[in-house]
């Protein structure tokens, strides 16, 4: 049992170390806990918001067939991407239908695989549970998942006019949506450390 609690304590510490300063389009309102249940079920059924991170968790899971295919036959991976941008494209155009994140301002945030800070216009009571729209960029990768407030403190200076600190810790996060947001940080971690050494230099 204890080697059991030890390894789940090892992955919270791994995505707690990954956490970044980001920009992220992102939407939020506040539900009961009697409603987390059906709210869950909702979000179960793929939509258009959705539709670019179910594409990047597919192709997650073909880029080692792609990475053979290109090793035997270079003209049918070049194929093979050239139809993925494609559909990309539709996939982005969808998103932009349906959602009206896409035409809002990225915000500032720091985020982690585990949670997320942001700056709020308005305070918002601890324990109270959150349902979240992530729009990743630059990837357009949306996510729906849901967070509780652990803490929301107000500020000496606001950002962007807002100004009230308010940190959520991610709960019932789909696998392949945390699969996806800890890619995100990880490449974000690397360009973020690429440009501060070429800034040095």
């Amino acid at each position: 049992m204890s080697s059991e609690i030890t390894m789940v304590d090892d992955v919270k510490e791994r995505r707690d170390f990954f956490r970044i300063d980001d920009s992220v389009s992102m939407s939020y309102q506040e539900i009961k806990p009697e409603e987390l249940s059906s709210r869950m079920e909702n979000t179960e059924v793929e939509g258009n918001f959705t539709v670019m991170s179910s594409l990047a968790s597919i192709n997650q899971n073909m880029s080692g067939i792609l990475h053979r295919i290109e090793d035997e036959d270079q003209d049918v991976a070049a194929y093979l991407k050239a139809i993925n941008n494609k559909i990309d494209i539709i996939g982005r155009a969808l998103l932009s239908c349906e959602s009206d994140l896409t035409e809002q301002p990225a915000q500032p945030v720091n985020l982690s695989a585990s949670g997320l800070a942001f700056f709020a216009s308005e305070p918002v009571k601890v324990g109270v549970i959150l349902e979240l729209k992530l729009l990743l960029m630059p990837s357009f990768t949306g996510i729906i998942t849901f967070g509780e407030i652990v803490g929301c403190d107000q500020v000496d200076e606001p950002v962007d006019g807002l100004n009230h600190l308010t940190r959520v810790i991610f709960m019932h996060m789909k696998e392949k949506d945390c699969d996806l947001l800890i890619r995100h940080v990880i490449q974000r971690q690397s360009e973020i450390l690429r440009e501060r050494r070429e800034q040095s230099e």
